[in-house]
Protein backbone atom coordinates (compact mmCIF):
# COMPACT_ATOMS: atom_id res chain seq x y z
CA UNK A 1 0.00 0.00 0.00
CA UNK A 2 1.40 3.34 -1.03
CA UNK A 3 1.37 6.61 0.84
CA UNK A 4 -1.70 7.96 -0.97
CA UNK A 5 -3.65 4.79 -0.15
CA UNK A 6 -2.67 5.07 3.50
CA UNK A 7 -3.57 8.76 3.61
CA UNK A 8 -6.92 8.07 1.97
CA UNK A 9 -7.74 5.24 4.39
CA UNK A 10 -6.76 7.36 7.40
CA UNK A 11 -8.95 10.22 6.17
CA UNK A 12 -11.84 7.80 5.51
CA UNK A 13 -11.45 6.32 9.00
CA UNK A 14 -11.49 9.77 10.56
CA UNK A 15 -14.59 10.69 8.55
CA UNK A 16 -16.35 7.47 9.58
CA UNK A 17 -15.53 8.05 13.25
CA UNK A 18 -16.80 11.61 13.11
CA UNK A 19 -20.02 10.65 11.32
CA UNK A 20 -20.71 7.96 13.91
CA UNK A 21 -20.11 10.48 16.73
CA UNK A 22 -22.49 12.90 15.03
CA UNK A 23 -25.14 10.20 14.74
CA UNK A 24 -24.82 9.37 18.43
CA UNK A 25 -25.34 13.02 19.41
CA UNK A 26 -28.25 13.39 16.96
CA UNK A 27 -29.97 10.28 18.32
CA UNK A 28 -29.50 11.58 21.87
CA UNK A 29 -31.14 14.87 20.92
CA UNK A 30 -34.00 13.07 19.22
CA UNK A 31 -34.61 11.09 22.42
CA UNK A 32 -34.33 14.19 24.61
CA UNK A 33 -35.63 17.24 22.68
CA UNK A 34 -34.30 19.60 25.37
CA UNK A 35 -30.81 18.79 24.06
CA UNK A 36 -31.67 19.79 20.47
CA UNK A 37 -30.29 23.36 20.66
CA UNK A 38 -27.03 22.17 22.21
CA UNK A 39 -26.64 19.36 19.68
CA UNK A 40 -27.36 21.79 16.82
CA UNK A 41 -24.50 24.02 17.97
CA UNK A 42 -22.20 21.07 18.69
CA UNK A 43 -22.82 19.57 15.26
CA UNK A 44 -22.08 22.96 13.69
CA UNK A 45 -18.71 23.01 15.48
CA UNK A 46 -17.96 19.43 14.38
CA UNK A 47 -18.66 20.37 10.78
CA UNK A 48 -16.76 23.64 10.69
CA UNK A 49 -13.65 22.62 12.59
CA UNK A 50 -13.34 18.87 12.00
CA UNK A 51 -15.49 17.57 9.14
CA UNK A 52 -14.63 20.13 6.46
CA UNK A 53 -10.87 19.52 6.83
CA UNK A 54 -11.43 15.75 6.87
CA UNK A 55 -13.59 15.93 3.74
CA UNK A 56 -10.89 17.99 2.05
CA UNK A 57 -8.35 15.28 2.91
CA UNK A 58 -10.68 12.56 1.60
CA UNK A 59 -11.25 14.39 -1.69
CA UNK A 60 -7.61 15.39 -2.23
CA UNK A 61 -6.25 11.92 -1.45
CA UNK A 62 -9.00 10.36 -3.58
CA UNK A 63 -8.18 12.58 -6.56
CA UNK A 64 -4.47 11.78 -6.22
CA UNK A 65 -5.26 8.06 -6.16
CA UNK A 66 -7.63 8.35 -9.11
CA UNK A 67 -4.97 10.07 -11.21
CA UNK A 68 -2.51 7.23 -10.51
CA UNK A 69 -4.89 4.29 -10.95
CA UNK A 70 -5.76 2.51 -14.21
CA UNK A 71 -9.43 3.11 -14.96
CA UNK A 72 -11.99 0.32 -15.05
CA UNK A 73 -15.76 0.16 -14.58
CA UNK A 74 -15.51 -0.77 -10.89
CA UNK A 75 -13.30 2.26 -10.25
CA UNK A 76 -15.80 4.46 -12.06
CA UNK A 77 -18.68 3.17 -9.93
CA UNK A 78 -16.58 3.53 -6.76
CA UNK A 79 -15.80 7.15 -7.62
CA UNK A 80 -19.47 7.91 -8.33
CA UNK A 81 -20.52 6.42 -4.97
CA UNK A 82 -17.74 8.25 -3.12
CA UNK A 83 -18.53 11.59 -4.75
CA UNK A 84 -22.22 11.10 -4.01
CA UNK A 85 -21.41 10.51 -0.33
CA UNK A 86 -19.17 13.58 -0.20
CA UNK A 87 -21.75 15.69 -2.06
CA UNK A 88 -24.56 14.67 0.32
CA UNK A 89 -22.27 15.51 3.23
CA UNK A 90 -21.55 18.97 1.83
CA UNK A 91 -25.29 19.59 1.46
CA UNK A 92 -25.75 18.36 5.03
CA UNK A 93 -23.18 20.88 6.27
CA UNK A 94 -25.36 23.68 4.91
CA UNK A 95 -28.40 22.12 6.59
CA UNK A 96 -26.49 21.89 9.87
CA UNK A 97 -25.46 25.55 9.65
CA UNK A 98 -29.06 26.58 8.95
CA UNK A 99 -30.34 24.54 11.86
CA UNK A 100 -27.77 26.14 14.19
CA UNK A 101 -29.10 29.58 13.24
CA UNK A 102 -32.56 28.43 14.39
CA UNK A 103 -31.26 28.21 17.97
CA UNK A 104 -31.31 32.02 18.04
CA UNK A 105 -35.02 32.30 17.11
CA UNK A 106 -37.02 34.22 19.72
CA UNK A 107 -40.28 32.37 19.08
CA UNK A 108 -40.18 28.99 20.85
CA UNK A 109 -42.55 27.33 18.36
CA UNK A 110 -40.55 28.57 15.35
CA UNK A 111 -37.31 27.40 16.99
CA UNK A 112 -38.75 23.94 17.73
CA UNK A 113 -40.11 23.53 14.18
CA UNK A 114 -36.82 24.69 12.62
CA UNK A 115 -34.77 22.39 14.85
CA UNK A 116 -37.01 19.40 14.08
CA UNK A 117 -36.91 20.10 10.35
CA UNK A 118 -33.13 20.49 10.40
CA UNK A 119 -32.72 17.27 12.33
CA UNK A 120 -34.87 15.37 9.81
CA UNK A 121 -32.61 16.67 7.03
CA UNK A 122 -29.49 15.58 8.91
CA UNK A 123 -30.86 12.05 9.25
CA UNK A 124 -31.87 12.06 5.58
CA UNK A 125 -28.29 12.93 4.64
CA UNK A 126 -27.03 10.00 6.73
CA UNK A 127 -29.57 7.59 5.22
CA UNK A 128 -28.48 8.61 1.70
CA UNK A 129 -24.76 9.16 2.19
CA UNK A 130 -23.76 6.30 4.46
CA UNK A 131 -24.81 3.49 2.07
CA UNK A 132 -23.01 5.23 -0.81
CA UNK A 133 -19.84 5.64 1.27
CA UNK A 134 -20.05 2.02 2.37
CA UNK A 135 -20.46 0.87 -1.23
CA UNK A 136 -17.41 2.94 -2.26
CA UNK A 137 -15.37 1.41 0.56
CA UNK A 138 -16.41 -2.13 -0.39
CA UNK A 139 -15.53 -1.52 -4.04
CA UNK A 140 -12.18 -0.07 -3.01
CA UNK A 141 -11.53 -3.18 -0.96
CA UNK A 142 -12.46 -5.39 -3.91
CA UNK A 143 -10.07 -3.51 -6.16
CA UNK A 144 -7.31 -3.77 -3.53
CA UNK A 145 -7.86 -7.51 -3.08
CA UNK A 146 -8.97 -7.30 0.54
CA UNK A 147 -11.85 -9.68 -0.10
Amino acid sequence: MGGFHAAHLIALGAWLGLVLAEVVTEVAARRNPAWAPTVALLHKAYDLYVEIPILAAVVISGVLLFLRTPYDALLGLKVVCGLFAVGINVVCIFWVLGRARAVEFEDDDARRVALESGTRRVFLAFYLGFPAATAALIMGGLRAGWW
